[in-house]
């Protein structure tokens, strides 16, 4: 990835990107860190249902408790990510969702659906600037 993409990253509009396996999460990581970015891994290695991927995401974003394993309550969670530090550009990397995709077609539909339409509303509610990365399974579209 080169830094032309971090900068596009940073000046395009907020969206939900797949990179392919292009680059090692610690080198996107790294590079998205040294340009401000507030990284957030979510790794999602060996998830095949819609739980263990809530489990996952809020491990990874600290989720505060009351967040239920249902798509509504992670929804609500991952739009707001108010308790996390302040900042003015977040990204989301998210890795290993092969078993997600094969296992549960459907909640992978899901969450796809919903990291999108965080991304884009990230744009007009006035918070930070929130980019989805996918790493390594391609995006239903």
């Amino acid at each position: 990835m080169s830094s032309s993409f971090v900068d596009r990253l940073a000046t395009g509009r907020p969206g939900l990107w797949e990179l392919g396996g292009q680059l090692p999460a610690d080198a996107l990581v790294l590079q998205l860190g040294g340009a401000g970015w507030q990284c957030h891994v979510v790794d999602l290695t060996g998830t095949t249902s819609k739980e263990s991927v809530i489990d996952r995401f809020a491990a990874a974003l600290a989720f505060p408790e009351w967040c239920g394993r249902n798509w509504d309550a992670f929804n609500d969670c991952i739009a707001d990510l108010d308790w996390l530090p302040e900042t003015t550009r977040r990204a989301v990397v998210v890795l290993g969702a092969t078993d997600l995709a094969q296992a549960d077609r459907s909640s992978w539909g899901t969450l796809v659906e919903i990291l999108r339409a965080v991304a884009a509303s990230s744009e007009d509610a006035g918070g930070p600037r929130t980019q989805v990365l996918v790493l390594d399974v391609p995006i239903v579209r």
